[in-house]
């Protein structure tokens, strides 16, 4: 009988340490993907202050006349180039 009850307690043993491994790797998989959220969020603030200081200069430009559609499309393509670390091209 005490080999029986051994073998309970070795099983029990494992099930924790199992358990105990699947909250590590969920824990480390929330953690990369809090992570990424962050870098994300970054990336559309920046995306988003790039955008109102390019509309600031475009309006300044055009003498503070309102943006026409083909203004707004040249604005988002400047602002996608900036955001994906290119030198837009004029």
């Amino acid at each position: 009988m005490i080999i029986g009850q051994e073998w309970i307690i070795i099983l029990f043993g494992v099930v924790i340490v199992f358990l105990l491994y699947i909250v590590y790797m969920s824990l480390a998989t929330i953690a990369a993907l809090l992570e990424r959220v962050d870098r994300l969020s970054g990336q559309v603030d920046t995306t988003q202050s790039l955008q109102v200081r390019l509309a600031r200069d475009l309006s300044q430009i055009s003498g503070g006349a309102p943006l026409s559609h083909s203004d707004l499309k040249e604005l988002a393509r400047i602002a996608e180039e900036y955001n994906s670390g290119q030198q837009p091209s004029r």
